[in-house]
Formats: C-alpha cells, structure tokens, sequence
C-alpha cells in the first residue's frame, strides 16, 4: 500500500474495520494505547497502536475490540512489522 500512493486530500489513505481478540493491553507514553490483537486461532498476532487514547480507555482492560485502522510499518531497533494504525474504537 505505501507505493500504491501517494496518499492525500483527495485520495485518502486506505482504512479498514476488523474485529480482534486482545491478547495483550498497556499503555505505553503516558498516553498511548498498545495492543497484541487475534484475528483468529490461525492468524499471526499483530501489534496495533492508539495514540493520544482518552480517558476511558486508558482506564478499560478489553478481551475483545472492534476497531477502525490504517495499516502501518513500525520501525523499532531496525526491525520493521506490520502494526495496526487505530482511528477509532467502534
């Protein structure tokens, strides 16, 4: 998808909805979501990341979520992965 752009005003980047198992939860900077999520038994866990998460769900621990995302590569000690972009909690 990265060189399928370039993205912008009129050519939005691509969002998808799923739902997930949470296999794991913590919040990471003070106020930033990060989740271990599952779309299934046979799926390959992946990360995903809410940043800037309000209040009330930085307080809730969730075993499952419905979510809207974009699809992002996180880059940490020169290793990239996939990682979920979290729009909104649905």
């Amino acid at each position: 998808l990265l060189s399928a752009g370039p993205w912008g005003q009129r050519f939005p980047v691509p969002s998808f909805y799923g739902e997930f198992e949470v296999l794991d939860q913590r919040v990471v900077g003070q106020r930033h979501l990060k989740w271990l999520l599952s779309a299934g038994h046979r799926q390959q866990p992946v990360d995903a990341i809410l940043f800037y998460a309000p209040d009330q769900a930085l307080s809730q621990q969730c075993r499952s979520l419905r979510i809207h995302y974009e699809l992002g590569v996180n880059e940490y000690q020169g290793m990239q992965s996939l990682q979920l972009l979290v729009r909104h909690i649905v």
